[in-house]
C-alpha cells in the first residue's frame, strides 16, 4: 500500500532530511537541537520555548524524568516551528489550539512517520509500544499514543482505497 503523508508528517521529513537523519538511531535530543540551532537548557522554572533575536532556545525543567525529555523538547519544537509570539497576549482559547498542535507536532517529530513505516514492529500492542516506547526513547503512554494515531491513519487509507474501489 501506498502511503499518503499528511502535510505535517511530509513538513517532518523534510526538517529531518534537512539535518541527514534518517532513522531511529540517530535520533538525539542535543545533537538535533544542535542541527537546528537551538539551545537547549535544563532549569528549574516550568518547560518553554523562547525566540529572542532571532535565537530559539528550550528550557526543560530539570525535574521532568529523563525518559520525557524528548517528548517535551518535541513539544516545544513544534512551538518555535509553528507558531510565533508570545501566548500571554493570546485569548484562552488559542492557547488550547497552540497547545494541541504542539502535541500534535510532538507525537509526530518525535516517532517520525517515515521511520515508522519502516519498523518491523510486532502485532502485539504491549510489545510494539514497549519497542517503539525503547527505540524512540519515549515514555511507554507516549508510544501508545503515536501507535493509535499510526493504525488509525493505516485504517483509514486502506478504507478509502476500498471505497474508491467500489465506485468505479
Amino acid at each position: 500500500m501506498d502511503y499518503n503523508f499528511s502535510l505535517l508528517e511530509d513538513f517532518i521529513y523534510k526538517v529531518y532530511t534537512r539535518i541527514e537523519v534518517s532513522e531511529a538511531s540517530q535520533i538525539d535530543l542535543f545533537a538535533i537541537a544542535q542541527a537546528l540551532d537551538i539551545s537547549v537548557f535544563l532549569h528549574s522554572y516550568p518547560t518553554q520555548a523562547i525566540t529572542n533575536d532571532g535565537r530559539h532556545y528550550v528550557f526543560i525543567n530539570d525535574s521532568t524524568p529523563q525518559e520525557e525529555w524528548w517528548e517535551v523538547f518535541g513539544h516545544e519544537l513544534g512551538h518555535i516551528l509553528l507558531h510565533a509570539g508570545d501566548q500571554r497576549r493570546l485569548p484562552l482559547s488559542f492557547v488550547e489550539y497552540q497547545e494541541w498542535q504542539a502535541d500534535l507536532f510532538a507525537l509526530h517529530f518525535c516517532i517520525p512517520t517515515f521511520m515508522l513505516l519502516s519498523d518491523d514492529l510486532p502485532n502485539d500492542c504491549r510489545r510494539a509500544t514497549a519497542d517503539v516506547a525503547e527505540r524512540y526513547g519515549v515514555s511507554l503512554p507516549f508510544a501508545y499514543e503515536r501507535l493509535k494515531i499510526h493504525k488509525q491513519k493505516l485504517f483509514d487509507q486502506k478504507f478509502h482505497i476500498k471505497l474508491w474501489e467500489t465506485v468505479h
